[in-house]
């Protein structure tokens, strides 16, 4: 494959159409027309949903872009004729967090101020290297033999995301994440609740971690077990939390809104769980578009509790002092 890589946005609404219609054919902003020109036959594109961050397919462009004058490109949107590679679906889309320490963007020479950057404009030129690898882990997904980065990576705290190792030989995690899931644990079982926990931090703890209940399934499953910790009233998700200092903001923001695309009840409460120093990066974060519309949309609420409130010995009471504590809570009152 001799072509290059570039990347198209796509909302869920689009991304729908696109797929049902065979993936042949897609439309950019006239305003794009100057940069669609250059996609060329045999170039890869990559499908990226904008509504849940993830990568969802890639496709190839099978027929040069017309030639378009200056007054052409103001008035019709461009279009791309394109096959299909590989497709997913919403849960098997590759969140690019995921493939952090094996992208570009993210370090070396192809790192901006904001890897964020990348995700702005479509179409729009994709480094190489990294294009490949997105492809091969797309194709992965579609062959159902992904080196699947969720069950193999986990969120620790300052460090971002680290793998698992193997066990009996992993690293401690931070003293600070574990009692934060040790008082999440105690708390919502005084509140009467199962509680679920992070494989890893329940084993690295010590900490008793009740099953997810059996009427979950499907993408609620999957998007559960990405968080940190989960408070169940019998098969209804109460509260879910994920946790994260500085480096791991985006990513434990992310879960959220993916788990609030397919959340079954609004009376759920996702939390956000990080130091009060981050306060002002989550709520930058909880600004970005595809979080109002997974969460502020569907009448859901985004809070954020201090880790700093959650260091204490006992769990009784601890639910009220989140409700006190919340600094982020209902989204359409943060516009």
């Amino acid at each position: 494959m001799n072509g290059r890589f570039w990347i198209a946005l796509l909302t869920l609404e689009e991304w729908s159409h696109f797929s049902a219609s065979g993936a042949l054919m897609l439309r950019f902003p006239p305003r794009r027309g100057k940069v669609a020109a250059q996609i060329a036959p045999g170039d890869m594109i990559l499908v990226y949903t904008k509504d849940i961050s993830a990568f969802i397919a890639v496709v190839e462009a099978v027929s040069p872009h017309p030639h378009i004058t200056a007054a052409e490109a103001q008035s019709s949107s461009a279009t791309i004729h394109t096959r299909p590679v590989a497709l997913l679906d919403t849960v098997s889309a590759i969140n690019p967090l995921r493939l952090r320490d094996r992208l570009s963007i993210f370090h070396g020479a192809q790192q901006k101020a904001s890897w964020t950057d990348y995700f702005r404009l479509s179409p729009a030129p994709w480094p190489a290297v990294d294009g490949a690898t997105i492809m091969r882990e797309i194709k992965r997904a579609e062959a159902g033999n992904s080196n699947d980065a969720q069950a193999q990576y986990i969120r620790c705290g300052e460090l971002g995301l680290v793998s698992l190792p193997p066990s009996g030989a992993k690293d401690a995690l931070p003293p600070g994440l574990l009692k934060a899931a040790e008082t999440l644990a105690m708390a919502g079982r005084a509140e009467g609740c199962s509680v679920w926990t992070h494989p890893a931090l329940a084993a690295e703890g010590n900490i008793l971690s009740d099953p997810i209940p059996t009427g979950l399934s499907g993408p609620e499953l999957r998007f559960v077990e990405q968080l940190d910790a989960a408070w169940f009233d019998g098969a209804n998700l109460k509260a879910a939390f994920a946790m994260a200092l500085s480096t791991s903001i985006v990513e434990a923001v992310g879960s959220l809104a993916d788990l609030a695309v397919v959340a079954e009840s609004k009376e759920t409460s996702l939390i956000i769980v990080a130091d009060r120093e981050s306060y002002a990066l989550v709520r930058a974060h909880a600004m970005r578009p595809f979080m109002k519309l997974a969460i502020a949309k569907r009448g859901l609420k985004l809070l954020f509790v201090p880790l700093e409130a959650l260091h204490r010995d006992d769990g009784v009471g601890v639910l009220e002092n989140i409700a006190e504590n919340c600094i982020i809570n209902d989204m359409e009152r943060m516009e």
